[in-house]
């Protein structure tokens, strides 16, 4: 935060320095002969000048940590980084870069994090990421990217973190990531996807996390995630689906996190979760489900699963038939009653919220059943209930919150 123009020979007997950080200066160029002694600098910091690629780091020889955002390098070229062979972590997030010369980072053999993001790049060429080969994680996030060259990614052999969200990506090849045996976490958010294709994602057994949210996709093909049998997230928040097909997730048992929030699903076909193993959340949050009369859920075996912001009407049993669900939110539904049998199938559930919707009766046999045993947590508040004869049954002993508020009681008993 000074004035800087120039960076000259400031700094050249300084030779034990280890940090510089040179942030919001007026630096446009630095020549190549600025750091010549500076031979045990680890940590750059050029942020916020207006650096175009006039630039030379020679001499930097065990540079661990450059940093040039929110600078204005449209261009890098095979010079631009030059010398910094043990380079570990380059962050250039910010700084209007529109293309990259073959052989930028051909002698960066040690580079570890790479980052892009915030910038106009439009297309990867292959030749971009050459000499990469011990790359953990690449950011491209909110960049223009539309067009991905079918090769760009084979030098990455070691990446793991690979984030692309926030671009223009229309569909994926089925061997773009062919040689990312190690990927972990995929992020291809906020695109323009509109289908998955049957194995979309080819040789990627090793992938824990799959972010498709907020792509216009519409539909998902038989076995689109085959090659991705070990996901553990999957999330497809904020797309266009209208229905799920009982075969959509049947490659992925071992699933801990489906994320369908947002959506325009309407139809839930029988048994389309019945392949999960054992899954922490089914996140269906904000869609247009009106009712569900099959058995949904049957054989799911989940610690929450999440309806709230639906349209639903009527509280059907037999969705939840055979199924171990641990937490129930039906938050802000339609409901306007609950029958005797409505949670029958329910025994081991701890917590059940029906707030915010138009409860006007509960049956009094409701919680009369073994099935409710497990229930410790009741939310029931913002309806239009006028009595709690419901609660009088000795079922509800276990039951240790129960929010009762702004609904339309006078009598207790």
């Amino acid at each position: 935060h000074n004035l800087l123009k120039t960076v000259g020979q400031t700094f050249k007997d300084l030779i034990h320095l280890s940090t510089l950080t040179l942030t919001s200066n007026k630096i446009s160029s630095i020549e190549e002969d600025v750091f010549p002694n500076l031979i045990h600098l680890f940590r750059i910091e050029l942020d916020s000048n207006p650096l175009d690629q006039s630039f030379s780091f020679t001499g930097l020889i065990r540079l661990n940590q450059l940093f040039i955002r929110y600078c204005s390098i449209e261009k890098l070229t095979s010079q631009t980084f030059f010398d910094l062979s043990n380079l570990k972590q380059l962050n250039i997030r910010q700084s209007k870069i529109e293309s990259i010369d073959t052989r930028v980072f051909i002698l960066m053999n040690n580079l570890t994090d790479l980052f892009l993001s915030n910038n106009k790049l439009t297309i990867l060429k292959n030749h971009f990421f050459n000499g990469l080969s011990k790359l953990i994680t690449l950011d491209l996030d909110y960049n223009l990217i539309s067009t991905i060259e079918p090769f760009v990614f084979e030098p990455l052999e070691k990446l793991e973190k690979l984030y692309l969200g926030n671009n223009f990506i229309r569909s994926i090849n089925a061997e773009l990531f062919l040689s990312l045996i190690y990927l972990k976490r995929l992020y291809l958010d906020s695109n323009q996807m509109t289908s998955l294709l049957t194995g979309f994602l080819k040789n990627s057994n090793m992938l824990d996390l799959l972010d498709l949210s907020k792509n216009p996709i519409v539909n998902i093909a038989e076995h689109a995630f085959k090659n991705v049998s070990r996901l553990k997230t999957l999330d497809l928040t904020s797309n266009k689906l209208k229905s799920i097909k009982r075969f959509y997730f049947d490659d992925l048992t071992g699933l801990k996190q489906l994320k369908l929030f947002g959506n325009r699903i309407n139809v839930l076909e029988k048994d389309s979760f019945q392949y999960f193993e054992k899954i922490d959340l089914i996140y269906l949050r904000e869609n247009f489900l009106v009712s569900m009369d099959k058995a949904i859920f049957r054989h799911v075996n989940c610690s929450s699963v999440d309806l709230s912001k639906n349209q639903l009407d009527i509280m059907n049993p037999n969705m939840f038939l055979d199924s171990n669900i641990t937490s129930l939110n039906i938050r802000r539904n339609l409901l306007k009653s609950l029958d005797a049998g409505s949670l029958k199938y329910l025994k081991n559930t701890h917590t059940i919220d029906l707030g915010f919707n138009q409860l006007k009766f509960i049956c009094n046999q409701l919680f009369e059943s073994n099935s409710t045993f497990s229930l410790t947590v009741l939310f029931l508040n913002n309806n239009l209930l006028t009595d709690l004869e419901f609660l009088s049954q000795n079922s509800l002993i276990s039951l240790s919150q129960l929010d009762l508020s702004f609904n339309l009681i006078t009598n207790l008993f």
